[in-house]
């Protein structure tokens, strides 16, 4: 994925969720024998003091990833924190 199409993919999920706050999270997850490193777009209400999770975007996940792969993945939430 090229970051325009990701850029887009991050729009389209803000215009379907007006209301919300958003968040960027990046998730070691282990599904069977597989294991991922994951970067979710996440949205939150934020009409309470808790806020509450609406929906999630998987953006981007690495196949068995190292440490080197969640640091950047670490680095790309980062980044992209400014845009949403």
């Amino acid at each position: 994925m090229n970051v325009e199409d990701l850029l887009a993919k991050i729009q389209l999920f803000k215009a379907a969720h007006p209301d919300c706050a958003f968040s960027l999270t990046v998730e070691e997850v282990k599904d069977l024998d597989e294991r991922f490193g994951e970067l979710y777009l996440l949205a939150m209400s934020d009409e309470t003091e808790e806020a509450e999770l609406i929906s999630d975007e998987l953006l981007l996940s690495v196949e068995k990833p190292r440490k080197q792969d969640l640091e950047e993945l670490r680095g790309i939430a980062a980044m992209l924190s400014d845009f949403i």
